[in-house]
């Protein structure tokens, strides 16, 4: 269809003639890895991940996509991006629901919002507003490659991010809701992905910045990697416990952040949408 409706722009045509070439290659592995599942398709889907994001970045060196509106190419990430969140919503508001509503239960649905809040905060209220911002005073030669550098490459892993949250949090409400529940610690693969999500997101986010803003702080980079460091200690602990520590940690990095933000004129918070 995109072919079709650039009959009479030869820019465009190109471009999609480069970007058809990594989504064909990247379309093998993706099929033959869900018709094969188990370890085989976390493999191949990886690969084409790879092939995709890596072939797509190739051809936009090359051919880079003509940017008509940075209000609708910025929308569709954030929109992309809220649906990621809307997973830890979902598992919040899921896990109390499949026993009685017990208090321990309850306790990890109202953390897992707070998480989600923050993440939101994190990235919509000042972040998002000023990347576009800064984006628009590029000149307008270099504004698509400045987008796609800032899009393309910081969102892939701040969704992963926020999805593996997603994921912690839901084994901390699977456990606390089964019947009768158990406060037992969580195991590694659910530790990982829960306090291994913060870092990745908070890193993509940092990266996103940088390519969008042009700025950083060593602090940053370092509250970033915290929750790395706080994974033994957290390990130590109960499910409930694991999840209110990151819960804490991210809270502190919202109030960071946004005591930064106040002193960078660059930085204004989100207007109110106005029907």
């Amino acid at each position: 269809m995109l072919l079709w409706a650039s009959t009479e722009d030869a820019p465009l045509r190109s471009t999609l003639r480069f970007f058809a070439v990594p989504v064909a290659a990247a379309w093998l592995p993706l099929i033959v890895g869900a018709l094969l599942g188990g370890v085989a398709q976390t493999v191949l889907w990886t690969v084409a991940f790879l092939v995709d994001i890596g072939g797509s970045r190739v051809a936009s060196a090359y051919r880079p996509w003509p940017l008509r509106s940075l209000d609708h190419f910025t929308e569709r990430f954030g929109l992309v991006l809220i649906i990621a969140l809307g997973e830890a919503l979902i598992a919040a508001g899921a896990g109390p629901r499949t026993t009685a509503p017990n208090g321990a239960g309850l306790v990890a649905a109202l953390l897992g919002l707070v998480t989600t809040i923050c993440l939101w905060w994190l990235y919509f209220d000042r972040l998002a507003p000023a990347a576009r911002q800064s984006v628009l005073r590029v000149p307008d030669e270099r504004r698509s490659s400045v987008a796609g550098d800032a899009y393309g490459l910081a969102h892939a892993p701040l969704i992963i991010g926020a999805i593996f949250i997603a994921l912690g949090i839901e084994q901390v409400l699977g456990q606390l809701s089964e019947e009768p529940p158990h406060s037992a610690r969580l195991s590694w693969p659910a530790a990982a992905a829960l306090y291994g999500g913060a870092t990745l997101y908070l890193l993509a986010r940092l990266v996103f910045r940088r390519l969008a803003l042009r700025t950083g702080r060593p602090g940053q980079v370092v509250a970033a990697l915290l929750p790395l460091v706080l994974l033994p200690i957290a390990r130590s602990l109960p499910a409930l416990a694991e999840l209110a520590l990151l819960t804490l940690f991210l809270i502190a990095v919202t109030w960071y952040e946004r005591r930064n933000d106040r002193r960078d004129p660059r930085i204004a918070p989100a207007r109110p949408v106005r029907p």
